[in-house]
C-alpha cells in the first residue's frame, strides 16, 4: 500500500523522541535498537513487561470486552468476513456505558492505543513473535476500524466528545508513530494524520484539549510525516499553557478544563507539549513561561521521589502552596481519603524533564529524570509486572490499597502507561550533539550508534549501578577519532572521580553536571567513573515545615524507606536515626540549593547486598537511635509492598532534633 505522507527520516534512526533534525535541540537521539542491556538492573524488568507485563494487562482489557472492536475488525481485513463487526461495536458501545460484565463505565479508551506503543518500543528492542503478532493484529484492527464511519461516531463523537478530552487520539497518535518507527509501515501513520486533520477541523483556532498527550503527540506525528499542518495544530493546543500564570495557584487552569485545572498529569503532559514545540520553533516567551513553571514545581511542590505535592482535598491536584508538602508522607489515609502519587504524572515528570535536556543539555533536568525513574515511577510496579499502584503511597499504617492489574479500574491508564514506558527506558541512556556523545544512565549495556559526523561507535558500561558507584565505559572505534565525551555526574554524588585508561582526569569533577573529556579517542580505551555511594540522611528546605526534624535515607540515587515487615521488634512509626558528619546542611540567611539536601552521613548504617530478596536488592542496616541500639532495616523505597501488607515510612525522627 502506497503511504499518502512521506517520512521525514529514515524510521530505523528514529529516537523515542526523535530530535534528531530539531533546529532549536543541543541533544539528538540515540534510538532504542542502538542499545543492547546486558545483565544488570533494567534488563529483567524489560523482559518481565515484554513476557508478563504486556500480557497481564491485556488480559484484563479482555475481561470487559475493552479491546473491541479492533479484533473484530482484523478478522474483517485478513478475511473479508463483516460478521463479527456488529457484535464488536455493540461490546465497545457496552464498556463505554458500563453495560458490560464488571459494569464499570470505561470511559479511557486509549489503553488498546498503549499497548501497541508498548509492543513497538518492544520490538525495537529485540524481536519477539507473540508480541509482534499482538501488534500486527490490533494495528490491523485500528487501521480497519478507522474506515468505519459507525466506529468513528461511536469511539470519537461527531465532536471527539467521547475521547477523554482528546486524550484518546494523543495516545493513537504516538502509537502510530512507534509502529512506524518499529516496522517502517505507514498505514498506521495515514490514519493518525486523517484524525488529526479531522480534530483540526473543529478545534484548531476555537477550542483547546482538556486531557493533555495530544500536543506532544503531535510534534512527534510532525516530525515522522513532516505535515506542517500537524505541527500547526499543535502550536495551536499548546497555546493553552501561555494563559497559565507561571505560579500554580488554586485556579490554575479553571474555566478550561473542569476537574482538569491543576492535575498533576496536566501539569507535566502540556509542559512537553510545549518543550517539543520548543525544539521546532523559536519562541523565547514560551521558553522563558516554561521554566517559571518549572521553578514553581521544583523549587517548593516536588517531593523527594520526584512526583508533585498534592492538595489534601483534591487528591490528583497540585498543591497550591509552595513547600506545603506533607499530605500523604506521613499515612496514606485521611479523613477516608486514600492519598498518593500518581503513575502517569510519574511518567509525566519524567517525560518532561527528558525534553528540557534535550533543549539545555542541563544535568539539572537529567538528575531529576533520573530521581524520578528510580523512586516516583518504579514504586508504582510490582516486581512481577502484573500489578500496578495508580497512587503509590509514601507512608502507610498497612493500610494502603494493595497493587491491581487495572490501577483505577474505570480508565486503567496508569498500568498502561507503565507497560508503554518501560520499553522505552533505553532511550534514556545516551545522546549525541554536534560535538560528541552524552552519558545520562548507567546500567549494563551496549550503544552501537555513530557520532554526528556519521563515525560508528560501540560504547560498553560495565557496572553494578544503582547498587555500586563503578562504571567501566569501554569505546570501540575504527580509527583514532576528536570528540567530546559528557559523562554525567549525578547531583547525589558528593566525590566522583573519572580516569581514562587508568590515568585521572586533569579537571575537577562537579557533582551535578556533565563532565566533558576533550581529546583524541581510540579504539579500547578505558573510561572508569567511580561515583561515591555513602548512607546519607536527607533534609527538607526548613520552609517545609511539617518535615523539621524529620530525616529520609539515600544511598546513590536510591530513597529508602522502613517497612514492617523486616522491622517487627518496633513501630516504623517511631524510629529515631542519628545524622553524622554535616554535608551539606540548609544554612540560616542562605538560599538553598535545592528542596531536599544530604545533611550528613549515616556511618552507623551499612549495606549488605541480598541477592535472594526482592528480586535482589543491597538492604540498609543500623542501629536505631531511640530503641537502645537495636538494628533497624531499611529496603529500596521501589520495593517496598511486595510482600505482606504492613506498615511504611520514608521520613523519620531525627535524634538530634527536637519533636
Amino acid at each position: 500500500m502506497t503511504s499518502r505522507h512521506t517520512p521525514t527520516a529514515p524510521w530505523r534512526s528514529a529516537g523515542a523522541v526523535d530530535t534528531t533534525h530539531s533546529p532549536h535541540a543541543m541533544l539528538r537521539p540515540v534510538p532504542i535498537r542502538a542499545i543492547t542491556l546486558g545483565d544488570g538492573f533494567w534488563k529483567p524488568r524489560l523482559d518481565a513487561n515484554r513476557t508478563a507485563g504486556i500480557f497481564a494487562f491485556l488480559e484484563w482489557l479482555d475481561e470487559d470486552d475493552q479491546v473491541a472492536p479492533f479484533r473484530e475488525f482484523a478478522h474483517f481485513a485478513r478475511t473479508g468476513d463483516d460478521s463479527a463487526i456488529a457484535s464488536g461495536l455493540d461490546k465497545m458501545r457496552r464498556a463505554f456505558d458500563g453495560r458490560n460484565s464488571q459494569r464499570i463505565r470505561h470511559t479511557w479508551r486509549a489503553t488498546v492505543m498503549e499497548v501497541v506503543e508498548a509492543c513497538a518500543y518492544t520490538l525495537q528492542s529485540e524481536d519477539d513473535p507473540a508480541i509482534r503478532k499482538l501488534m500486527d493484529e490490533l494495528v490491523t484492527g485500528i487501521v480497519a476500524a478507522h474506515k468505519n464511519e459507525e466506529f468513528l461516531t461511536w469511539y470519537y463523537g461527531e465532536h471527539f466528545e467521547h475521547s477523554y478530552q482528546l486524550g484518546t487520539p494523543g495516545h493513537l497518535f504516538q502509537a502510530a508513530v512507534a509502529h512506524h518507527r518499529a516496522t517502517g509501515e505507514t498505514h498506521f501513520l495515514d490514519i493518525a494524520v486523517d484524525v488529526a486533520m479531522a480534530i483540526a477541523s473543529i478545534f484548531e483556532g476555537k477550542a483547546f484539549a482538556e486531557h493533555p498527550c495530544i500536543e506532544m503527540a503531535l510534534v512527534e506525528l510532525y516530525r515522522a510525516t513532516g505535515d506542517h499542518r500537524v505541527l500547526r495544530l499543535a502550536t495551536h493546543f499548546v497555546g493553552l499553557l501561555r494563559e497559565q500564570d507561571p505560579i500554580i495557584g488554586p485556579d490554575t487552569g479553571e474555566g478550561h478544563w473542569r476537574h482538569f485545572n491543576r492535575h498533576v498529569v496536566r501539569q507535566t503532559y502540556l509542559p512537553c507539549g510545549a518543550a517539543d514545540l520548543l525544539a521546532e520553533k523559536s519562541d523565547p516567551e514560551l521558553w522563558k513561561h516554561l521554566t517559571a513553571i518549572w521553578r514553581d514545581m521544583t523549587s517548593g511542590k516536588l517531593h523527594i521521589i520526584g512526583q508533585l505535592a498534592t492538595d489534601y482535598w483534591l487528591g490528583e491536584r497540585v498543591t497550591n502552596e509552595p513547600f506545603a508538602l506533607s499530605v500523604g508522607v506521613f499515612g496514606c489515609v485521611q479523613d477516608h481519603i486514600i492519598h498518593g502519587f500518581e503513575l502517569c504524572e510519574a511518567v509525566g515528570n519524567i517525560m518532561w524533564n527528558w525534553r528540557m535536556l534535550a533543549l539545555t543539555a542541563d544535568a539539572t533536568y537529567s538528575d531529576l529524570v533520573e530521581r524520578t525513574l528510580y523512586n516516583g515511577f518504579l514504586s508504582h510496579v510490582a516486581l512481577d509486572h502484573r500489578n500496578y499502584h495508580y497512587l503509590s503511597m509514601m507512608a502507610s499504617d498497612g493500610d494502603h490499597p494493595p497493587r491491581n492489574p487495572w490501577g483505577n479500574p474505570t480508565t486503567g491508564c496508569c498500568p498502561a502507561n507503565a507497560v508503554r514506558f518501560i520499553p522505552s527506558v533505553p532511550s534514556y541512556f545516551f545522546s549525541t550533539s554536534d560535538d560528541g556523545l552524552w552519558v545520562h544512565l548507567y546500567d549494563n549495556c551496549r550503544m552501537d550508534w555513530h557520532l554526528a559526523t556519521g563515525q560508528p561507535i560501540v560504547l560498553t558500561q560495565k557496572t553494578r549501578y544503582p547498587w555500586d558507584g563503578q562504571v567501566a565505559i569501554t569505546l570501540g572505534l575504527e580509527e583514532p577519532t576528536d570528540f567530546d565525551l559528557h559523562l554525567r555526574i549525578p547531583g547525589w554524588c558528593e566525590n566522583a572521580t573519572v580516569a581514562v585508561n587508568g590515568c585521572a582526569v586533569d579537571r575537577p569533577v562537579e557533582r551535578g553536571t556533565y563532565h566533558c573529556i576533550q581529546r583524541t579517542w581510540s579504539d579500547g580505551d578505558v573510561i572508569t567513573l567511580d561515583l561515591a555511594m555513602p548512607v546519607v540522611a536527607m533534609e527538607t528546605d526548613p520552609r517545609a515545615a511539617d518535615f523539621q526534624g524529620k530525616l529520609a535515607v539515600m544511598r546513590g540515587p536510591l530513597l529508602y524507606c522502613f517497612e514492617g515487615i523486616d522491622n517487627p521488634e518496633c513501630s516504623v512509626r517511631a524510629i529515631s536515626i542519628a545524622p553524622g558528619t554535616r554535608i551539606r546542611p540548609f544554612e540560616a540567611g542562605t538560599e538553598p540549593e535545592a528542596l531536599f539536601q544530604p545533611a550528613s552521613d549515616l556511618p552507623h548504617f551499612t549495606s549488605i547486598e541480598q541477592p535472594d530478596l526482592l528480586g535482589g536488592v543491597t538492604i540498609l542496616r543500623g542501629p536505631a537511635a531511640n530503641l537502645d541500639g537495636s538494628e533497624i532495616t531499611a529496603i529500596p523505597y521501589y520495593a517496598w509492598t511486595n510482600r505482606d501488607p504492613s506498615a511504611m515510612r520514608i521520613w523519620v525522627d531525627n535524634s538530634e532534633s527536637a519533636t
